[in-house]
């Protein structure tokens, strides 16, 4: 299977996000507008995530990813 680069929404602290990453596949960017959820993502996972509203930063959202994937609160 290739490698699929993935785009995730409402992350929270990277539950789902390690799912798919323990499939081989790489996170490029994050979200979550949770501070602590955030940190601990950074702690775990990495300093792909952005922390703020997704209404504040769906302008640095990258241009290209193979799979968007969300976890609504």
């Amino acid at each position: 299977m290739k490698k699929k680069t993935i785009i995730s929404l409402f992350s929270g602290a990277g539950g789902l996000d390690i799912g798919f990453m323990k499939s081989g596949h790489d996170i490029i960017w994050a979200n979550d507008f949770n501070k602590d959820a955030c940190d601990s993502y950074k702690e775990n996972i990495g300093n792909h995530i952005v922390c703020g509203s997704i209404y504040d930063v769906k302008n640095h959202l990258p241009k290209t990813a193979d799979i968007l994937i969300g976890g609504p609160p």
